[in-house]
């Protein structure tokens, strides 16, 4: 398997640390979820490091199966999942888990979008991974101990 990048380590370093890290182009000024080493934009070099607020808006889901997911996932999932696109108040799109839906009533609750939502990192799989949260309802994802 190959190393993972430099910037790319220190993305999953921010995540561990409970941090959702970002990078802002100080020539054009494109925020973007992950680090690169060039604007997607403007294409220049050396976009900086922020963090990101940890709040969105949910503005779609749709409900995966464990079948439909990796193998070490599955295990520290309920079961069926939402999986939605939240927009970050900071601007970018982050996919994700989304914690605090009905997915045995889907349609219900596509009746309730967009959901403002705040994120949350959690140990899933193995990995820090950021998880979008409906405020005030019930959670079904578990942080599961190493």
């Amino acid at each position: 398997m190959k190393e993972m990048p430099g910037y790319v380590r220190a993305f999953y370093r921010e995540l561990e640390a409970g941090r959702l890290p970002g990078m802002r182009c100080p020539h054009c000024g494109q925020v973007r979820l992950t680090y690169v080493p060039v604007c997607d934009r403007c294409k220049r070099r050396a976009p900086e490091p922020v963090e990101l607020e940890k709040r969105g808006v949910l503005t779609v889901f749709s409900v995966r199966q464990p079948w439909d997911m990796e193998r070490r996932y599955v295990r520290d999932l309920p079961g069926r999942v939402a999986v939605g696109m939240v927009e970050l108040k900071d601007g970018p799109t982050l996919w994700c888990c989304v914690d605090g839906l009905d997915v045995d009533h889907p349609e219900a609750e596509w009746e309730r979008l967009p959901l403002d939502v705040e994120i949350d990192i959690r140990r899933i799989g193995g990995n820090a991974i950021p998880v979008a949260v409906v405020p005030k309802a019930l959670q079904i994802l578990k942080e599961v101990e190493p």
